[in-house]
């Protein structure tokens, strides 16, 4: 299922949706193309932070429509979400049989503060994160590339090469997402 408010992307599944997620999942993938994904995710800071440029202080927290996220809730997700693929990244290292829990982004949007955090402190805790996150995937050696782990809501094993794709793929869908609001904005 595609939507055109998502530029041709598809919508997030629902959380029980298995089939849904493991097309979103491949679909994020393919965006990095060709390119690096440590590339992408070491420059995903900056490109986040001329993307909020963009917007005035009071731009920020108006959603792209109704019921739809804010640029301030957008950047706060993407913390929350390297603050969690911080400690996975780490388990798959450690762990031999390790278990992804997965997080349902709807509900961690829901239920945590989102539209009220700060854009610049969520901007500079993914930052943050992401640094130290580069520290690892830039010193894995080609065996640790290759550690995967199981997720609970996905079949199979993902390595952390598919990881770094997924992430890498996971910021440009949000960069996207932020030109699609402050677009929205007129």
């Amino acid at each position: 299922m595609t939507a055109p408010d998502r530029g041709g992307l598809s919508v997030t599944p629902a959380g029980d949706d298995r089939d849904g997620w493991l097309r979103f999942v491949a679909e994020t993938r393919a965006l990095v193309g060709e390119h690096d994904p440590v590339t992408l995710l070491a420059g995903a800071p900056e490109r986040y932070a001329r993307s909020l440029a963009r917007f005035t202080t009071a731009q920020r927290d108006v959603p792209e429509r109704p019921g739809a996220w804010s640029a301030t809730q957008v950047l706060a997700h993407v913390a929350d979400t390297e603050t969690a693929w911080s400690v996975r990244i780490r388990q798959i290292l450690v762990l031999d049989d390790y278990v992804m829990d997965g997080f349902d982004q709807a509900e961690w949007a829901a239920r945590l503060p989102y539209a009220t955090w700060n854009a610049e402190e969520s901007l500079a805790l993914f930052a943050q994160l992401r640094a130290r996150n580069l520290t690892i995937w830039q010193s894995l050696s080609a065996a640790e590339w290759e550690r995967s782990a199981r997720h609970g809501h996905r079949d199979g094993r993902e390595s952390l090469r598919d990881i770094a794709r997924l992430l890498a793929g996971h910021d440009l869908r949000h960069e996207r997402q932020l030109a699609r609001i402050r677009a929205s904005l007129g």
